[in-house]
């Protein structure tokens, strides 16, 4: 099912994995209280809950969706009945695994990306003209692809820790690890005249300065969330000129072993930037602010649940605390394309899935809306063209 909602001059739209039917409903409000309903759009499917979704949304309102083998594209039929057209469009070739994302270029050539580390090229304009290609393969797997907002570089992250970024027509342009002791090219440089690892004091003087590079290298105490997935996500800020990866780095000398969580900003050459200060119980959600200013990530506390805001250069710059039952587990954030408001998504101790939507007047942020549903989602995504949608 898919919904588009409107509160408050906002909406955004989010796609149910239902079995047999996908509804596509586009509803509006002109105040807090009422929800009047613009367009319903049916079309009958057979979506297996079981079987894994990738699914990208394009700027004209269509679906592509690869489930399981199967490849299809929904849009809104002609003639405006009312109805959506599915689409098959063909299948991908057995044991490729779970298909981490696909990407619509919107002239009828796709992208997908696969856990088993294949990445494969598609023309998938119609049914008659479907082509599936593989391009390439990782050995080590594959944990994220993204791509960036102009639609011409390709970032993959490999099983094996590695950065790869490639241009439209899948040629590599670079690689580059993505654990490190560094932290960046745009690193501070603190004199720290006062300190005690700046004196000279001998051994004390010099365990000073190696607990702080280690605490930066290895996050300090910034151990993962009980609610952490494990695993990597890419967010682009919006002029394509940084991208972040969000990762666990690889446990280090501590016994027992500890998870950390970190975000490497990146250039869009590839260029290590800034690596983020230690955060406990940081975790993998993550989105750029369109403005660029800002990055988001959600941050579990002993005694709170909030989202944080770190800035390119890794620093923390404040948060607000989320307005969710105790123990939900967020999925996902997401900017609206004039960074006024934030959407969240949480699944509840309960079952249900929450989806908020947080707004900010005067440097507060509050809640501006919530619903809960009891269906599962597949995506959701702000309106690509409208800042307001």
């Amino acid at each position: 099912m898919k919904k588009i909602y409107q509160q408050k001059h906002l909406s955004w739209d989010v796609c149910f994995r239902p079995v047999l039917s996908v509804d596509l409903l586009v509803v509006s409000t002109s105040n807090m209280r009422s929800l009047v309903v613009r367009t319903h759009w049916k079309s009958k499917v057979d979506l297996d809950l079981k079987v894994p979704v990738a699914c990208h949304v394009g700027e004209d309102g269509g679906a592509l969706l690869l489930r399981g083998r199967q490849v299809a594209r929904l849009a809104q039929a002609e003639g405006g009945d009312g109805t959506a057209e599915w689409v098959a469009l063909g299948e991908v070739p057995e044991g490729l695994g779970r298909c981490l994302r696909v990407v619509d270029f919107g002239d009828g050539s796709a992208a997908a990306a696969f856990a088993s580390g294949s990445v494969a090229r598609m023309e998938a304009a119609s049914s008659e003209a479907f082509l599936f290609e593989e391009v390439g393969c990782v050995a080590d797997g594959l944990e994220a692809m993204s791509c960036s907002p102009d639609g011409e570089t390709l970032v993959l992250v490999t099983g094996a820790g590695r950065v790869v970024l490639m241009n439209r027509e899948f040629d590599p342009l670079r690689e580059v690890p993505l654990h490190t002791d560094q932290f960046g090219s745009g690193q501070l440089v603190d004199v720290g005249w006062g300190k005690k690892e700046t004196q000279f004091h001998g051994s004390l003087g010099k365990a000073a300065a190696r607990e702080g590079v280690d605490a930066l290298h290895t996050g300090g105490q910034g151990l993962t969330s009980p609610g952490d997935d494990g695993g990597v996500r890419i967010s682009w800020r919006d002029d394509g000129d940084l991208f972040t990866v969000s990762c666990v780095s690889p446990p280090g000398g501590d016994d027992p072993p500890r998870r950390r969580r970190v975000l490497r900003v990146f250039s869009r050459e590839g260029e290590l930037q800034a690596t983020s200060e230690a955060t406990a119980g940081l975790e993998h959600n993550l989105a750029w602010k369109p403005s660029g200013t800002l990055m988001a990530a959600t941050v579990r506390h002993p005694n709170k649940y909030e989202v944080a805001f770190f800035e390119k250069n890794g620093l923390g710059h404040g948060g607000f605390r989320l307005q969710l039952a105790e123990d939900s587990v967020v999925s996902d954030l997401q900017w609206s394309k004039n960074s006024d408001a934030l959407l969240v998504v949480a699944a509840t101790p309960s079952g249900t899935t929450v989806v908020q939507v947080y707004t900010c007047s005067n440097y507060h942020w509050s809640l501006s809306n919530s619903w809960q549903f009891t269906e599962a989602l597949v995506h959701q995504q702000w309106d690509l063209l409208h800042d307001t949608r």
